[in-house]
C-alpha cells in the first residue's frame, strides 16, 4: 500500500483531485489474542491513512479507509477458528464500491463487526486481558 501510495499521490496532488482508497480491516481497531502482527499491521495502516486524509483534504485528495471484517476468500479458508459475520465477497465488494462512490471517509463491515470491534476499544484492559487471555495461548517453538 505505501509503494502504491507514494506513486500515485504526488500527481493527484499536482491535479488537485483524486482520491486514495485503502484496504485495512476491523482487526487493526484493537490487538486481538493470536493475531499480533496482523492486527498491528492493519492499525499501522489505519493510523496512516487517516493523518493522510487530513493532510490531503486542503489539495483536494480524498482518503478513504476500508476496514472489513471476516469475507470468505482463500484467505479465511485457512483460518481453524468460527469467523463471526462471515460476509461473501460479492456482498463485501458492493459495499465497498458504494463506499468509494460516495467518497466516505470510513468504510467498515460487517455493522455488527464493526460495532464489536469499536466497542471493544472501550473495553477496559483489564477486563480484555482476563475475556481473552484463554484464547492467546500461543504454542511454544521447539
Amino acid at each position: 500500500m505505501m509503494y502504491l501510495f507514494d506513486a500515485v499521490i504526488p500527481a493527484m496532488v499536482e491535479q488537485g483531485s483524486g482520491q486514495f482508497v485503502g484496504v485495512a480491516s476491523a482487526a487493526g481497531l484493537r490487538g486481538l489474542p493470536t493475531a499480533g502482527p496482523y492486527s498491528a499491521s492493519k492499525a499501522a495502516m489505519q493510523a496512516f491513512l487517516e493523518s493522510s486524509r487530513i493532510e490531503l483534504k486542503p489539495y483536494g485528495v480524498g482518503v478513504t479507509i476500508v476496514n472489513p471484517g471476516f469475507v470468505a476468500t482463500a484467505m479465511t479458508d485457512k483460518n481453524r477458528f468460527r469467523m463471526p459475520f462471515l460476509m461473501q465477497p460479492d456482498k463485501a465488494a458492493r459495499i465497498i464500491a458504494e463506499g468509494i462512490e460516495r467518497r466516505a471517509r470510513l468504510i467498515e463491515f460487517p455493522k455488527r463487526m464493526s460495532l464489536l470491534m469499536r466497542f471493544v476499544r472501550l473495553v477496559p484492559d483489564a477486563l480484555y486481558d482476563r475475556v481473552t487471555v484463554p484464547f492467546g495461548r500461543r504454542k511454544a517453538k521447539s
